[in-house]
């Protein structure tokens, strides 16, 4: 029996992300036609490898924001390297918010075969670098699915700066029986809370202008 058109086959619906990473690939390369060189590689790995991994921001700008996007998506997605280092690619991608970056993340996300952790962190990283626009992705790991990316993709709503979330959460707050899911969806609801409290209180800081010399003691 021939697969229905309208029902993909288990095998193209895992090589879809692919397949949708690899068409912005060819655009994406089309923009950056000199290829990546062993330096760049070297300086990038030498970042990212680092016991502690910071946002590099002007390290990156330095470098080439094009050429590094590229080549931090390519780490993530090339099933050959350990999971550490994919992960830590996929982690620094959370400082790229292009297409590229969405297009890989998304492609790590829908991969069952892709490690937990590596599936993991993209949750958090698409949130980070697109927090009003991921819930649509995310919202369906959070509601079914293996409990740890369950959990991620919970915690991934943090960052997030779309009206749906608070009531989404509260809602599971109510309905979610699973206890490691529950726990993050209770995090969740905290670490919301107080990043709304500390931008409130930034916003009623007085701005102290200096003050001009008639305006001082004259002592």
């Amino acid at each position: 029996m021939f697969a229905s058109k309208c029902c993909p086959s288990p095998m193209m619906r895992n090589l879809l992300p692919y397949l949708i990473v690899l068409s912005f690939g060819f655009s994406f390369g089309t923009a950056y036609a000199t290829p990546i060189d062993k330096n760049l590689r070297y300086r990038v790995l030498q970042i990212i490898q680092a016991p502690e991994y910071k946002p590099a921001p002007k390290i990156w700008k330095n470098l080439g924001i094009g050429p590094v996007n590229n080549l931090l998506a390519e780490l993530a997605l090339d099933a050959k390297s350990v999971a550490v280092l994919r992960r830590r690619a996929t982690l620094a991608l959370a400082e790229f918010p292009t297409s590229r970056t969405e297009a890989t993340l998304r492609a790590l996300i829908g991969d069952d075969l892709v490690p937990m952790g590596v599936r993991r962190q993209a949750m958090m990283s698409l949130s980070n670098a697109f927090p009003t626009k991921s819930l649509d992705t995310l919202q369906p790991r959070m509601l079914a699915g293996p409990v740890h990316l369950r959990e991620a993709a919970v915690l991934a709503t943090i960052p997030m700066r779309d009206r749906r979330v608070e009531p989404l959460l509260k809602d599971r707050l109510e309905r979610e029986k699973e206890i490691v899911v529950r726990a993050a969806v209770e995090r969740a609801i905290k670490e919301r809370r107080i990043r709304r409290e500390r931008a409130e209180r930034k916003k009623k800081q007085p701005v102290l202008t200096p003050l001009r010399p008639d305006q001082t003691d004259s002592l």
